[in-house]
């Protein structure tokens, strides 16, 4: 049962478990863009059908319910036929960022991947994209992104660069 309390400051993201696993019956297949087909963009449509399904189904009950939803695996970029709800934010979780070089910097073509999917977005009209920034210091358990450190000088080169490329922040 949705109710006022569940809706909070931050966006409820929406997103898939870390599986490339999907649907393959007629119908959902029927929603991927051929043109898209053995791309980083092949469930882009698919996947945003749905999430626009579910906003829209959670706005009728909770009108101020925000959302946001992953850009990642084979749905990294934007879909091709489904325009994404301007009022979901856009969270892309590229794991393959280098930290060892800035966004920026022209001779990591590691994160020319990273630029291409932003600016991806940004061409396709869509304005509230961020970056999951997945960072952090080791506590011996392994906590999430503690492999990217030293990313010390690399995170604020970042946050300068983000706009450059249609990139609004950082989650």
């Amino acid at each position: 049962v949705l109710r006022r309390e569940h809706v909070f400051d931050s966006p409820v993201l929406i997103g898939n478990n870390d599986t490339t696993v999907w649907c393959e019956c007629e119908k959902c297949r029927a929603l991927d863009a051929p043109e898209a087909k053995g791309t980083r963009g092949e469930r882009s449509d698919r996947y945003w059908h749905m999430v626009n399904g579910l906003a829209r189904r959670v706005w009728k009950v909770l009108p101020e319910a925000r959302f946001s939803a992953w850009a990642y695996q084979d749905f990294w970029y934007p879909p091709r036929r489904v325009r994404p709800d301007p009022r979901i934010q856009v969270v892309v979780s590229y794991n393959n960022q280098c930290w060892r070089h800035a966004v920026d910097d022209p001779k990591c073509p590691v994160n020319a991947k990273f630029r291409d999917i932003y600016l991806a977005w940004k061409r396709a009209g869509v304005t509230d994209v961020v970056n999951r920034d997945e960072i952090g210091a080791w506590d011996g358990n392994g906590s999430p992104g503690c492999e990217f450190l030293p990313c010390e000088t690399v995170l604020p080169r970042n946050f300068a660069a983000y706009p450059s490329i249609g990139c609004v922040g950082s989650s």
